[in-house]
């Protein structure tokens, strides 16, 4: 069973990439009036993260988790390139930085595991 703060970190990556689109497009929709944002795109593709994201099964161990994820993002990148015309490359850069935000995590959490294992290994004093 995955951690649910691991679980929860991910979904942070997605809100935070959403959130910054959000603003981005308040901002450009001000001063482009009636004309569809480039912002647009990355909300486009936040959501199609989060319906792969939210498809993910949370019964399995952490780092399976986090590697079914990245491959799903990916997949989810790839039908994304294959819907969206999207010459601004707004919304494939929004894959990559969520993809690549959840790499980064995925290391950090493998690190910290094997170095746990380490110390389980190590020999006691006494």
């Amino acid at each position: 069973m995955v951690d649910p703060e691991i679980v929860r970190q991910i979904y942070c990556v997605i809100d935070e990439v959403e959130a910054n689109a959000r603003a981005k497009l308040v901002l450009d929709r001000d001063s482009h009036p009636g004309v569809r944002s480039v912002y647009e795109k990355p909300l486009d593709a936040v959501a199609l993260c989060r319906t792969a994201a939210d498809k993910v099964s949370q019964e399995q161990d952490d780092l399976s988790y986090m590697l079914e994820m990245i491959a799903v993002i990916e997949k989810a990148r790839q039908s994304y390139i294959e819907l969206f015309t999207d010459q601004d490359g707004y919304g494939n850069a929004t894959f990559h930085m969520i993809n690549q935000q959840v790499s980064q995590y995925y290391e950090s959490v493998k690190a910290i595991m094997a170095y746990v294992d380490l110390m389980d290994d190590a020999p006691t004093i006494g």
